[in-house]
């Protein structure tokens, strides 16, 4: 990752924290996959740092060290900010850092977020992965329905994150705090859903070992949309093994460029 897309990145969000005058800022880190925890540094911060894990209350909860982690940095703190300048250059372009502004109370917005991340799928509850940079715009374009995207963009002035082409991203949310007697409901993911979103993963194993043509070399953002796209399409056509829904996806790539 470069290091300049990233200041670039973080500029961006200060500077529009700053024209609404908010003077923090939210990120979502998840540690799984990564060598160490943020848990040690967290607590033992040099100042106090609001922070909460995302699957507090859930069967894996236990999974501290793995967690995804809600994470407040106060922008006027000079250690905070440093430290999250170091935490984006660290994390972006992994799929592990998302980024909201917020003015919602600290912990009306975990606990929103914590329940956001345990869904409904069929008779079953399940972890929810919308933290997930590389998931997060496809649930607005090709996942979720208009009321779960409501549910989505309700707690964010606006969300921020890179895309696979490392270029910052944003989109606008709600930001409208809860009444005092407001219930929170579970999202409920269906099967179509859960088809489209078992869809990046497909597109993310192809990806793996794809001779990418030249043309798209430079601009991974695309291939994995036209990739993503065919994939979608072997599903409508009721292609089920792994080797045929890559090569339809293969094939398909080729007549598009």
């Amino acid at each position: 990752m470069n290091n300049n897309q990233v200041l670039t990145w973080i500029d961006i969000i200060e500077s529009s924290s700053a024209d609404l005058k908010i003077k923090h800022i939210d990120i979502i880190v998840d540690q799984a996959g990564s060598d160490f925890s943020l848990i040690p540094t967290l607590t033992h911060f040099e100042t106090s740092l609001q922070w909460c894990s995302l699957f507090k209350n859930l069967p894996e909860e236990v999974l501290l060290e793995d967690a995804p982690l809600l994470i407040r940095i106060d922008l006027k703190n000079t250690l905070q900010r440093q430290w999250m300048i170091e935490l984006a250059t660290q994390f972006a372009g992994t799929g592990q850092l998302l980024i909201l502004c917020s003015i919602w109370p600290f912990n009306s917005l975990a606990d929103y977020l914590n329940l956001t991340t345990n869904v409904i799928c069929g008779s079953q509850e399940g972890i929810f992965r919308f933290y997930d940079p590389r998931i997060f715009p496809l649930l607005f374009s090709h996942i979720l329905d208009k009321h779960q995207q409501e549910h989505l963009l309700r707690p964010a002035i606006f969300w921020s994150w890179l895309d696979r082409n490392e270029l910052p991203c944003q989109i606008a949310g709600n930001g409208t705090l809860l009444t005092r007697d407001e219930e929170i409901p579970m999202l409920i993911i269906n099967d179509r859903q859960l088809e489209n979103l078992m869809c990046v993963c497909d597109v993310n194993i192809l990806l793996r070992h794809l001779i990418a043509p030249d043309t798209l070399k430079t601009d991974q953002e695309r291939l994995f949309t036209i990739c993503y796209e065919g994939m979608l399409s072997a599903t409508e056509a009721g292609l089920l093994m792994d080797d045929d829904r890559e090569t339809f996806v293969k094939n398909l790539l080729s007549t598009v460029l």
